[in-house]
């Protein structure tokens, strides 16, 4: 059994993020946004951040210090 619903959740997301990078050739990164686990492609958040879709200031680096899981 996992120790709770979050572990669970986290464990999926990164069992996907492993294999979509496998398939695709791409990284991926497992971080949290919104309360929950989210898979993102790094090449789709380097957009979102050209865009402003986060606060001013926010790099790729800052988004993969907080991250849980990284792939290669």
């Amino acid at each position: 059994m996992y120790k709770s619903f979050f572990t669970y959740l986290l464990e999926r997301k990164v069992k996907k993020a492993n294999r979509l990078a496998k398939e695709e050739n791409r990284r991926y990164i497992v971080t949290m946004m919104w309360g929950r686990p989210r898979l993102y492609q790094k090449q789709a958040l380097k957009e979102a951040i050209k865009r402003r879709k986060f606060k001013k200031g926010v790099t790729i680096q800052d988004i993969e210090k907080n991250a849980y899981y990284i792939t290669k």
